[in-house]
């Protein structure tokens, strides 16, 4: 979610200050859910690393649709 008053407007997991673009390319890169979940010292959930999956995927589906 993003919110103007946290990191400068950029998506970020709900109730962190970790933001989605980084998930994702942790993730696009090959790192497993339970090991960003390590490296973000349980800062972040698997529903999180989901939740942000999802909405990227929202967005591209918006992008394609206009």
């Amino acid at each position: 979610m993003a919110d103007p008053k946290i990191c400068q407007g950029q998506p970020t997991v709900r109730g962190t200050r970790i933001f989605v673009e980084e998930v994702l390319e942790q993730t696009a890169s090959g790192m497993a859910g339970e090991a960003l979940i390590e490296a973000r010292h349980g800062n972040i959930t698997q529903a999180a690393i989901a939740e942000a999956m999802q909405l990227a995927n929202q967005f591209l589906l918006k992008q394609v649709e206009a």
